[in-house]
């Protein structure tokens, strides 16, 4: 409700705009998410975490070919970010790109480092 009464404040804040979307998608709200999730990536479309943002939420709404060309680009500008990453590996698994996505994961977990989504990394690495 907070960020709904922001944006109405301020309708183009990325990050009202950005958090919004992360929440409806995890809270089930997927067609909002992209709502609001593409007119944050519209009013910056080179920020990474709201091009995973905008990913997830197509993901979320079963549009992993848009998904993938989003988190493709955020993964191009922040290679570094392991959440990113793993969202990335998500779409090609649903592109019918396991060995791409295989590639993500193993490098994911090749190096013992912890990030969020660890344990969901190794169960789709084990499907794949």
């Amino acid at each position: 409700k907070l960020y709904r009464e922001l944006i109405k404040a301020n309708p183009e804040n990325v990050t009202v705009l950005n958090n919004l979307a992360w929440m409806m998608a995890e809270n089930g709200k997927v067609k909002e998410a992209v709502t609001h999730a593409q007119k944050a990536a519209l009013l910056a479309p080179d920020r990474p975490a709201v091009l995973d943002t905008y990913g997830v939420a197509l993901l979320a709404n079963n549009l992993p070919k848009a998904a993938l060309s989003n988190l493709e680009k955020a993964h191009s500008l922040a290679p570094e970010d392991r959440s990113i990453r793993f969202h990335l590996a998500q779409a090609c698994v649903k592109v019918g790109q396991p060995d791409k996505a295989k590639t993500h994961l193993e490098a994911l977990l090749g190096d013992g480092k912890a990030f969020p989504e660890l344990e969901q990394a190794k169960a789709l690495l084990k499907q794949l």
